[in-house]
């Protein structure tokens, strides 16, 4: 499978929002692009705390391998996105 879009590309531009609560992380993106975003993530599921997402229009749930690991998940989320 081809990599996504570099995390550094334009595609990164596109998130609004990064928000977390005790179970999963929600990002909010301009509308139309929440599956290129979550292609992102789950490109490195395997090596992160991510365990899942799912993408609608311009809202992507991010669900954690544990929820103990919420705000590690959330950091790496804000690293790969290049948010701050």
């Amino acid at each position: 499978e081809p990599a996504p879009p570099a995390p550094n590309s334009k595609l990164t531009s596109l998130v609004i929002d990064i928000m977390a609560n005790e179970v999963m992380v929600v990002i909010n993106t301009s509308p139309g692009s929440a599956s290129m975003i979550a292609r992102l993530l789950d490109y490195r599921r395997d090596t992160s705390a991510i365990l899942a997402t799912m993408a609608g229009d311009d809202t992507i749930l991010v669900v954690p391998k544990s929820i103990h690991q919420i705000d590690l998940m959330l950091q790496e989320v804000k690293e790969i996105l290049a948010v701050t």
